[in-house]
């Protein structure tokens, strides 16, 4: 069993949207851009719970990535290391809000697989 790197982006093509977006989106740089693109509207509306709601399937779309993008990592826009900073700037905010929630395996999670190179 299991599906193979190759075809993983295929399987969830949610994460995989996700994925893109870091990649190639350069008017999304933070955490709440990114939380503002996945409900397409102002988030002031949403309560709090919404708020992590969406914040967690962030961290699920980015978990997954870690594991099953390895094929995919080049970026389509001029400034690759601003990307890449990016990247890590969100990663570090995901990783932050985890270790408040004492949960620890997900943050090593968070940075396994491409986002350990």
């Amino acid at each position: 069993g299991g599906v193979s790197e190759e075809n993983a982006r295929f399987d969830n093509p949610y994460n995989t949207a996700i994925w893109i977006i870091i990649l190639n989106d350069i008017s999304v740089n933070t955490v709440s851009d990114f939380i503002s693109l996945m409900r397409l509207e102002d988030h002031t509306d949403r309560s709090d719970d919404e708020s992590f709601e969406e914040e967690e399937r962030l961290i699920q779309a980015l978990e997954w990535a870690s594991r099953n993008m390895g094929e995919l990592t080049e970026c389509g826009v001029e400034d690759a290391n601003a990307r890449e900073k990016t990247l890590i700037e969100i990663l570090t905010v995901l990783s932050e809000r985890l270790i408040l929630k004492q949960e620890y395996t997900r943050v090593h999670r968070l940075w396994s697989g491409i986002f350990a190179k």
